[in-house]
């Protein structure tokens, strides 16, 4: 497990190291396809465009998880893993496992999801986009479960189980796999309301001023990051960005609320996880359980939104910064 460890730690410092060079790459990038008139080709411009709307924030979780996939196979040539190591075995019952697996988290998710609609901690959002919310869902279900549970109970936790007890191997990878999880940078958006307005037209009508304009003069467009995470804003991205942005996620993720509201949610389902792929010694179930549990929640969330009470904190526990909401923004 100590090794799980190292790689985890690994992870870190090279999306850190990755993160500064790969947002000052698809800036230049942005800026130099808008120059070439590309804006408006098929695919080039819509890259461009995506280059050009998104921020450190979204740079640095992309770092991540280019740093994550690259080690991953060193980290397996490392502990010389095979499937036969990793204790799976072939399931004749694998589609019984998968269904089961969608319809108990489906159906959990949306009874809750039924009951926090009864509460008043959300509502039906008036204009959702069903085609869309469900392509998205589907999509997100398949590609997530499969890629998280093979590399989470597949590889971590079959390499766990060679050197612990099942218990102890299952509580390390919940672990493992909510702290990770819960290592995304915060949005660095302005949250100004008129400014926010004005970057929306922006993104909208004229986004190839913005790439050229950071292209050339990165400080005329600081505004777009809130003040509070002014050292994040595009003329202050240096080498050392990376970092300073992985202090600021650890220390959002110190705070008590956000610990018993996010990692012991996720905690929960990861070891829920965990334990159906040791009972079954298969990843059907498993991938079932997380693609139900995806699905629900992302088309829950797309065709809802948070009711003013969820926001003003009338479903938390306590007030002021150290509340702990009983009822968090997602259904999860």
């Amino acid at each position: 497990m100590m090794r799980i460890a190292l790689y985890l730690v690994s992870v870190l410092l090279l999306g850190a190291i990755l993160a500064p060079g790969l947002y000052f790459s698809g800036k230049w990038l942005a800026g130099l396809l808008v120059s070439f008139k590309q804006a408006d080709t098929p695919v080039i411009g819509w890259i461009a465009k995506k280059l050009t709307l998104h921020e450190f924030d979204s740079y640095y979780n992309r770092a991540f998880l280019i740093s994550a996939l690259g080690l991953l196979w060193p980290f397996l040539r490392w502990m010389g893993i095979s499937r036969n190591a990793l204790g799976l075995r072939k399931n004749p019952l694998w589609l019984a496992d998968l269904l089961s697996g969608i319809v108990i988290a489906g159906g959990i998710l949306t009874i809750m999801g039924i009951a926090l609609l009864q509460a008043g901690a959300f509502v039906r959002r008036p204009d959702a986009g069903w085609d869309s919310v469900l392509s998205q869902a589907l999509l997100s279900a398949a590609g997530a479960s499969l890629v998280e549970e093979w590399i989470f109970r597949g590889i971590f936790l079959g390499v766990a189980l060679r050197t612990a007890k099942a218990w102890k191997a299952i509580v390390f990878v919940a672990a493992f796999f909510s702290i990770l999880h819960l290592i995304q940078a915060p949005s660095i958006d302005v949250k100004d309301k008129k400014q926010r307005q004005t970057l929306t037209r922006m993104e909208k009508q004229n986004w190839t001023r913005l790439a050229t304009t950071r292209a050339n003069d990165p400080a005329k467009t600081d505004w777009v990051v809130d003040p509070s995470m002014a050292q994040f804003a595009p003329s202050k991205i240096n080498a050392g960005s990376g970092f300073a942005m992985t202090a600021v996620i650890f220390e959002r993720n110190a705070k008590p609320a956000l610990f018993l509201s996010e990692f012991l949610t996720l905690f929960a389902i990861g070891l829920i996880l965990a334990a159906a792929r040791v009972r079954t010694a298969s990843l059907w179930m498993p991938i079932g359980l997380h693609a139900g549990w995806i699905f629900v929640n992302t088309l829950y969330m797309g065709a809802t939104m948070t009711t003013r009470a969820l926001r003003d904190g009338k479903f938390n526990l306590g007030t002021g910064d150290n509340a702990i909401p009983l009822i968090g923004t997602q259904l999860k």
